[in-house]
């Protein structure tokens, strides 16, 4: 049975769940459950992390991957019975400052296709070097990009999760990989076009202080542009 991602629609950090199974593999020895709050390693965004709650001891989760629709949550989990019921805890400081890094990077991708006319490839928002990878054979200035990226921060910009079908995006013109379906789950910034994601994002951009590029990087038609945030 592929658990239920509940992530995916709603913003709740505690939750209730029924444990299925305790299991091992090369990574660990992880809880997968019915249903789930805890966002999986994937999409170029670092899982969430937090607790589970069982019998009133607390289970930290220090990794959560989905594997083929069945959720694993690594941790200390040892001689439990199955189908009990648990509550689930996510940490709040990892999922914000998580969300944040991917919706500064998308933000990026959204002003630099906006102003120069490039299409983003790639993208990492991993905490250790988020970065954003467009084909381009050319480089651009990073002082304007950065005032490009300060105004949109300053309007405060509502983002909006959605689902739009795929016949719509793809006649906005926006490539949505097979594997999605016909129902596209999307993140939309206020003023630029939506794009499919998994991940999880702010409510507007004025909960970011700022997104400041860091370098930018072009190798042949591949143009890197490494950015922080706050």
């Amino acid at each position: 049975m592929k658990t239920k991602l509940k992530y995916l629609y709603t913003k709740t950090l505690k939750d209730k769940a029924k444990l299925i199974k305790i299991d091992k593999d090369e990574k660990g020895t992880f809880a997968v459950f019915d249903s789930t709050i805890f966002y999986p390693q994937g999409g170029g965004q670092e899982s969430d992390r937090g607790y589970v709650l069982i019998e009133g001891k607390k289970y930290a989760v220090d990794l959560v991957i989905n594997d083929n629709g069945i959720v694993k949550h690594y941790g200390n989990f040892e001689n439990l019975p199955e189908n009990i019921d648990v509550e689930m805890v996510v940490d709040e400081n990892v999922r914000e400052i998580n969300s944040k890094s991917h919706t500064a990077g998308h933000l990026i991708a959204a002003v630099v296709e906006k102003h120069y006319d490039i299409t983003a490839t790639k993208a990492y928002h991993f905490l250790n070097g988020p970065y954003v990878e467009f084909k381009s054979d050319k480089n651009i200035d990073i002082e304007e990009l950065n005032n490009f990226l300060q105004k949109e921060i300053d309007k405060k910009s509502k983002i909006e999760i959605k689902n739009i079908s795929r016949n719509e995006l793809e006649k906005m013109g926006i490539f949505v990989p097979e594997f999605l379906g016909d129902e596209v789950r999307v993140m939309e910034i206020e003023g630029f076009k939506p794009i499919p994601c998994g991940g999880t994002h702010l409510e507007n951009l004025g909960e970011l202080n700022e997104v400041k590029i860091k370098k930018t990087k072009l190798k042949k038609d591949k143009l890197k542009i490494s950015y922080t945030f706050s």
